[in-house]
């Protein structure tokens, strides 16, 4: 109930402390009395519209202020917590104070309790506290949002209403869990089925850290292997082949001995200076062809000693290009194969654990919703 009223510097009231006793309070007088003048002042106090036309003249503002004292569980208290204002605990009686300033160049203030709150704040305290019955002001009993709340006020069934809305609002976040639930899991079965791949791609690769840059090395002496081992067998080939050197010098040693053994056989001085001549080549193609053939065999040593295996050349490169296919399919380097396996293995363990949690949150919607239908 509203219990006092002060009024400074509005229209024509300089200055007004009224105090209201509880019961009936009339105000009565002759047309242009100032009784409007008082209703303008409370409908400012509540929230109402301002006018700069309000303050007195020659006055830089003015202030109303109305005070009122609520009953325990009155709806004021509620709307005071919502937003933070200080208030009664609504366990006993209290006291609300409304005041507004209107200055001379139309700025408005408003407060409650002394806290500075916005209009339209003010205005929502103001109309659970005050209801005005006039010919010319807007009516309560017409407004359609009242009347639920007359209706459990007249049966005395507040509790029970805070009750309901408490089942209600416990109900809308179990649906909302559960849908919210219901939703990543459409989302997690795409990502469950791409770290399915991932885990199963890379457990038949199983790849292992570093082995990119050993698999590449090892590639590389193959075939540099490989270019060796045939430059060997070609330098062999050219010894030992039917036209290669070897043959050669032994094709010529073999003429020149059928020569030496003419002319010794002709001349009984051996040939003379000719004969030592053929000698003398006979002895070098003899050391040419001997050197020639352990050049061969060495030769043959060497191409046994880097024989190439192009199996394991073949077996090494399809190991590296897979290693970096799979690297280039999930967007990383194949050293971080293995830990990639092992990070979509442990969110894939999560996701599958993830879809226990469905029962849970359906049987708390449902009790939710038993609770709200009992309310």
């Amino acid at each position: 109930m509203l219990i006092g009223l002060s009024v400074r510097d509005i229209v024509l009231i300089e200055k007004l402390d009224l105090a209201v006793e509880p019961g009936l309070t009339a105000l009565t007088g002759e047309t242009g009395a100032g009784k409007s003048i008082l209703l303008d002042a409370l409908g400012l106090a509540a929230g109402g519209k301002a006018d700069r036309a309000l303050v007195r003249s020659g006055a830089d503002r003015g202030v109303v202020a109305a005070e009122f004292r609520a009953a325990k569980r009155h709806p004021v208290w509620n709307a005071l917590a919502e937003n933070g204002l200080s208030s009664a605990d609504g366990a006993s009686d209290g006291y609300v104070i409304l005041r507004r300033e209107q200055r001379a160049d139309g700025a408005t203030r408003a407060f409650v309790n002394d806290e500075p709150v916005s209009v339209g704040l003010l205005r929502r305290i103001g109309d659970s506290l005050i209801e005005t019955h006039g010919q010319n002001d807007g009516h309560g009993f017409l407004r359609t949002e009242a009347h639920r709340a007359m209706l459990d006020a007249f049966a005395s069934a507040s509790a029970l209403k805070e009750e309901t809305a408490v089942a209600a609002a416990r109900l809308g976040a179990a649906e909302e869990a559960l849908a919210a639930w219901r939703a990543r899991q459409a989302d997690s079965a795409q990502e469950a089925a791409y770290l399915s791949e991932i885990v199963k791609d890379l457990s038949a690769l199983a790849p292992e850290e570093g082995e990119e840059a050993r698999l590449a090395a090892e590639r590389a002496a193959l075939m540099s292997v490989e270019r060796i081992a045939g430059d060997v067998s070609d330098a062999a080939d050219a010894l030992a082949a039917d036209s290669g050197v070897e043959a050669r010098l032994a094709g010529a040693l073999k003429r020149l001995e059928a020569a030496l053994g003419k002319l010794e056989g002709d001349a009984a001085d051996g040939g003379g200076p000719l004969g030592a001549a053929l000698g003398a080549g006979v002895a070098s193609l003899d050391r040419a062809l001997l050197e020639a053939q352990e050049a061969r065999e060495a030769l043959e040593r060497l191409a046994a000693a880097v024989d190439a295996d192009p199996a394991a050349l073949e077996t090494t490169e399809a190991r590296l290009f897979a290693l970096r296919a799979a690297a280039r399919k999930y967007a990383t380097s194949a050293d971080r194969l293995p830990a990639l396996r092992a990070e979509a293995a442990e969110k894939l363990a999560g996701l599958e654990d993830a879809a226990t949690g469905e029962a849970t949150l359906l049987a708390e919607t449902k009790a939710a919703a038993r609770a709200y239908d009992e309310a």
